[in-house]
């Protein structure tokens, strides 16, 4: 309940940008943080998918569509076999870059082409 009033009092402080973690707290609370910028015109760049439909203007986001592919392809490893200590395991290596222009515009952003030629979504096109 609080999150709206923080993110005003943010908002009035000189800061540039709102830049979110990723985290369920962020997330859960992510329209109220929207909507507060939004009437501040601030732009908000973050680390979660959902929320570039919610109003945040650029994305960088882990590819959980990826993550859970590799991740079946290390189960069928064990299920034919192979020894879970003896496996490789490695971070998420694909990320994908999401950019909302209306919330860009919203703010007064103007998104450079190279940023959205490399975008993997772009919202508001």
């Amino acid at each position: 309940s609080e999150v709206p009033d923080a993110t005003q009092s943010l908002c009035t402080r000189g800061v540039s940008a709102i830049c979110l973690t990723n985290s369920n707290l962020a997330g859960s609370c992510f329209p109220s943080i929207a909507q507060a910028a939004r009437r501040s015109r601030m732009p908000i760049f973050a680390f979660l998918g959902s929320t570039a439909e919610q109003g945040a203007v650029v994305v960088l986001t882990r590819d959980y569509f990826d993550m859970g592919r590799e991740s079946g392809l290390l189960a069928a490893q064990v299920m034919r076999g192979a020894k879970p200590a003896t496996m490789v395991l490695h971070p998420s290596r694909k990320n994908r870059l999401l950019v909302n222009l209306n919330a860009a515009s919203e703010c007064g952003l103007e998104i450079p082409q190279t940023l959205l030629s490399a975008a993997d979504e772009v919202v508001g096109r």
